[in-house]
């Protein structure tokens, strides 16, 4: 039932999905790269054992439910972007970013227990963007590219690699938009 609603109201013409994104300042463009200084972000998360491909459809399910009720109070919370996938382990950590009216302290608790709230602080990022497909050959393809520009600015990387998705499964692959993003100091 929670994919058959997800799916009509992914393809229901005229809603927007993922309106809503964390804010952040661009301190550098250049082309497809960019450094990000992003503001404190709210995230709903939850690791899953699965392989890059599979990762996020394992988890959409944990996540989904929690927005769409399946919380200590039943509250409805608005879908926004990007969703957020790092590797952690064995597995994946995935994150669904909470719209900014919610704060941690006033967001339900989940249902699922592993569904986790959590609070990302300020952060300077290394982003490079790029349309298509979600495979994990892209992905690692637009890594290395932006592991390149780092290297060029002087920015060092300071933890994972974040692959963020700002679009539905049924979004044509060529209008899709896909971000690689590295926390970085200077």
């Amino acid at each position: 039932m929670m994919r058959f609603l997800a799916a009509l109201f992914l393809l229901t013409p005229g809603v927007t999905m993922a309106i809503e994104e964390p804010k952040f300042k661009i301190l550098k463009e250049d082309g497809e790269y960019s450094l990000r200084q992003y503001e404190k972000t709210v995230v709903a998360e939850t690791r899953v054992e699965a392989g890059f491909e599979d990762a996020g459809t394992s988890a959409f399910r944990r996540l989904a439910g929690y927005i769409f009720g399946r919380n200590s109070d039943q509250s409805k919370i608005a879908m926004t972007a990007p969703v957020g996938m790092e590797k952690e382990g064995d597995g994946y950590r995935v994150q669904f970013t909470m719209p900014e009216s919610w704060t941690l302290e006033k967001l339900p608790d989940p249902d699922e227990p592993s569904v986790k709230l959590r609070l990302l602080e300020p952060r300077l990022m290394a982003v490079i963007r790029y349309s298509g497909g979600w495979s994990q050959e892209r992905y690692l393809e637009h890594e290395a590219l932006l592991k390149k520009w780092m290297e060029k600015n002087g920015l060092k990387a300071i933890g994972a690699p974040v692959f963020a998705r700002y679009n539905s499964p049924w979004t044509l692959w060529f209008l899709r938009r896909n971000e690689v993003l590295f926390p970085v100091s200077n």
